[in-house]
């Protein structure tokens, strides 16, 4: 755990910006590739990629500030420069509706563009967390007792610590749930299943909204572990927008696959 890695002079390289860098580097050459295979403009790819990373950035800040509001009004200004305090939904709205506009503004197939964004979203995700570990930014979990809880004393949210008086260290007395690797496992596994998927003939869109229900169902069972407050029905925040993702991705799926079906039966009757 380094929140900050190395300095270029006065400039400190800390991880959490640097893997965000890696994870928008990784989804757009996946995004590239994709686009390319479905014969797209190849430039294209930049153009979205540049949308979703202004507006995942300010989506994902702005629904951090609402999370936490009161702690906003006490320190705006820290609160909007720190290092961390990205939430996950806001940055996927944000980026999405950047890119969809986009999109339709281009006049390019929105449904084919999101199953060419959808694996670069998994990927990318999953290396973000990478970034959320090695900060300690607080998207740890709960305290655990087993064998693989960690402490990250020295994060930019640090987990509870005494300090040796003699040396000036801080000493680990709490261990938690290191829930970004819990993240980071399942996403890559989401990205391995839509790599495999993508070149099937499936009904254009079903890639995106299958990656929307996985991505979903991960965030909602992680949520038990983390330290996110109770908003509503013994709840999080997360948890509740996890159903609604979890659902609209599960009804479009089987709208594509029963439309799919209705033209087969339909080609079979010919």
């Amino acid at each position: 755990m380094r929140p900050e890695l190395f300095h270029i002079g006065p400039i400190p390289i800390r991880s959490f910006e640097l893997m965000m860098a890696l994870e928008f580097i990784a989804a757009y050459f996946v995004l590239r590739g994709e686009i390319k295979r479905n014969r797209l403009e190849k430039s294209f790819a930049d153009t979205i990629l540049i949308a979703a990373l202004l507006g995942g950035l300010a989506g994902a800040r702005i629904f951090h500030i609402v999370e936490n509001f009161k702690q906003f009004l006490a320190s705006p200004l820290s609160f909007v420069f720190t290092g961390a305090g990205f939430a996950w939904y806001g940055g996927l709205g944000g980026g999405v509706l950047a890119a969809g506009g986009v999109v339709l503004k281009k006049k390019q197939p929105l449904s084919v563009v999101a199953d060419c964004v959808a694996p670069g979203l998994a990927l990318g995700y999953g290396i973000g967390r990478i970034g959320c570990f090695l900060s300690g930014d607080g998207c740890y979990g709960k305290p655990t007792s087993g064998w693989w809880g960690m402490a990250f004393p020295y994060g930019i949210v640090p987990t509870k610590y005494a300090v040796d008086e003699l040396t000036g260290k801080r000493i680990p007395i709490e261990w938690v749930h290191p829930t970004p690797l819990y993240e980071l496992t399942v996403s890559l596994l989401i990205f391995a299943l839509l790599w495999k998927l993508r070149k099937k003939e499936l009904k254009s869109g079903t890639i995106f909204w299958l990656y929307l229900a996985l991505a979903g169902c991960a965030r909602f069972l992680v949520e038990f572990w983390r330290r996110n407050p109770i908003v509503a029905i013994g709840l999080t925040m997360a948890q509740l927008l996890s159903i609604l993702a979890i659902g609209l991705g599960i009804f479009f799926v089987f709208l594509n696959l029963w439309q799919e079906g209705k033209v087969a039966r339909r080609q079979e009757s010919r």
